[in-house]
């Protein structure tokens, strides 16, 4: 074969252009390639839904600057797992299975010239498998099926020994039905204050098959568990509220042949549950018992947490703008930052939040001398720092009361004027409260005059507003 070729070059502004021919008769033929197409290490996980075989299939490929047509042979070889470990240190410990295993279909094949691709059924006993591993006293073991591709003495290709075996590792798994998010939360927000006629809310409890479900017809049994909500609380030192029965509807959790997911849309009745100024959680603890098929059991430990968290009402991430009257702190009068507020009710903050300079004591300590008075306890409002995640020296702690401001106002009592000092002392008050809430509009207004802990004094004059609700709260 013969190919014609340009050569082009110049100097300067001459140049010359040159054709003639390449003779390729003479070039070497190099032969063709085969090799296995998986990785050395191939997991396979099979459920027993009754079948006595699984075929696993092999894929191969040839490759090479002159393609040929050239015959494989697939071999199994348990030496191929010693030359495994030789180049991997995997975290459980691999075993050979016995030849009679499996068995392939048809281990000799061919490739004609214009074929890069073949592949050979390797069929399992599923009835062995399962003894064997039934039989396996260790933990932590894996059992491998060691193949080899070669090429007959008389072949027209070579093995590329890099990709020349491959460790088939197949485990016969129980059908276990499977309950989605087991042991966590599944949490739904309501927020009754800026939308108060919210009636209900729907969680919804989930079970998975991780199998092609062909044949199955499942009902599931599951019931509301009330003791496990003191249970988490104790473990996790939470105070989450039980969610009555009474307020849910627990419909049927079932699935079809043809499906493989399950899902009950449990709905509660919010309109009835107290709101909690604070915020809070209610939840209701499920377990899936069964799934009436003896067949297909359900994973042991089968309990999830339902919940309704309700989102405090002042809380959240705010506008804060910063009136022409404020003085005596670090702020510029006219400008707009962004704040958090923290709903802090019957005795305890109700999320977690970042304090600097040990001024988690200072609030506790807030909360102990001032937020019940006269025996009312009062539902008090954080004002953090500028970022919100931090809380320095004007950090002020109010309420909003039931007292009329004037023009649907609410007053605000405000009781540490400046609590993020490293000391506080109740004894330090403010003056000239103008404070003001509009629950029409859902603003803070902050205004009065005060002494820091260390004698200077200050004058706040700010307003909170477009409060939005934080994702994690």
């Amino acid at each position: 074969m013969k190919t014609k070729y340009c050569l082009l070059a110049g100097w300067s502004l001459w140049g010359f252009v040159s054709c003639g021919e390449i003779d390729e008769t003479n070039l070497k033929e190099y032969l063709a390639q085969v090799y296995l197409s998986s990785e050395r290490y191939v997991p396979n996980d099979v459920y027993d839904l009754g079948e006595t075989t699984y075929d696993y299939a092999i894929y191969f490929n040839k490759s090479g600057y002159y393609d040929t047509s050239t015959e494989v042979e697939l071999t199994y070889d348990a030496s191929m797992l010693d030359k495994y470990m030789e180049t991997n240190t995997p975290s459980y410990t691999l075993k050979v299975l016995p030849e009679a295993a499996a068995s392939f279909g048809s281990p000799r094949m061919s490739l004609d010239a214009s074929q890069t691709l073949g592949k050979c059924a390797l069929q399992f006993d599923i009835n062995a498998l399962r003894h064997i591993q039934d039989a396996e006293v260790e933990s932590n073991v894996r059992y491998v099926y060691p193949i080899c591709i070669e090429v007959p003495q008389d072949g027209t290709a070579l093995v590329n020994e890099s990709k020349s075996y491959a460790l088939v590792n197949v485990r016969v798994l129980e059908p276990v039905a499977t309950l989605h998010g087991k042991g966590g939360l599944t949490v739904q927000k309501v927020d009754l204050f800026r939308h108060p006629d919210t009636s209900d809310a729907t969680v919804s409890l989930v079970m998975t098959l991780p199998f092609e479900n062909k044949d199955f017809q499942l009902n599931f049994s599951y019931s509301v568990k009330p003791e496990l909500v003191d249970a988490y609380n104790l473990l996790y030192g939470t105070d989450y509220e039980l969610i009555p029965e009474s307020s849910c509807t627990l419909p049927p959790l079932s699935l079809e042949p043809g499906q493989n997911q399950a899902t009950a849309n449990i709905v509660v009745d919010v309109a009835g549950l107290p709101r909690m100024v604070g915020g809070g959680t209610y939840m209701l603890p499920i377990e899936v018992t069964g799934s009436g098929n003896d067949f297909i059991p359900v994973e042991s430990g089968a309990i999830c947490y339902l919940c309704i968290q309700q989102v405090a009402k002042y809380t959240g991430q705010w506008t804060l703008a910063i009136g022409s009257t404020e003085s005596g702190v670090s702020t510029t009068p006219g400008t707009s930052l962004t704040s958090q507020l923290f709903s802090f009710a019957d005795g305890k903050i109700y999320k977690p939040f970042q304090i600097s300079g040990g001024t988690e004591g200072d609030f506790y300590k807030v909360m102990e001398n001032d937020a019940s008075l006269d025996g009312v306890r009062k539902e008090l409002i954080i004002c953090s720092g500028w970022a919100g995640t931090m809380f320095e020296q004007a950090s002020p702690v109010v309420y909003v009361t039931n007292e009329d401001y004037g023009n649907g106002l609410k007053k605000v009592e405000v009781i540490s004027g400046m609590a993020g000092g490293m000391t506080y002392d109740p004894a330090r008050g403010v003056t000239d409260n103008s404070s003001w809430y509009n629950p029409a509009t859902n603003e803070l207004h902050l205004e009065y005059s005060g002494t820091s802990p260390w004698g200077s004094w200050y004058k706040f004059d700010r307003t909170y507003s477009s409060q939005v609700v934080l994702e994690n709260y």
